[in-house]
């Protein structure tokens, strides 16, 4: 997925097969890590309101942050 020009991985529960690990595993080492510092600033921006935003139900989430 692309946002403004930034790509975006994320890993999703519920593999079933041997091909969608390796490929999930695969996208992960291949994944783009550089990015333009507007492009950054805008990430930590939305990422700052998004947690700001988050409701006490789900606070727990904060601890997967990161992970």
């Amino acid at each position: 997925m692309t946002i403004s020009g930034i790509a975006i991985a994320a890993v999703i529960p519920g593999l079933s097969t041997i091909y969608e690990v390796e490929n999930a595993a695969r996208a992960s080492y291949t994944r783009q890590l550089a990015m333009m510092p507007a492009d950054k600033q805008w990430l930590t921006r939305i990422t700052e309101d998004r947690w700001a935003a988050l409701p006490k139900e789900y606070a727990w989430l904060r601890d997967w942050e990161l992970v």
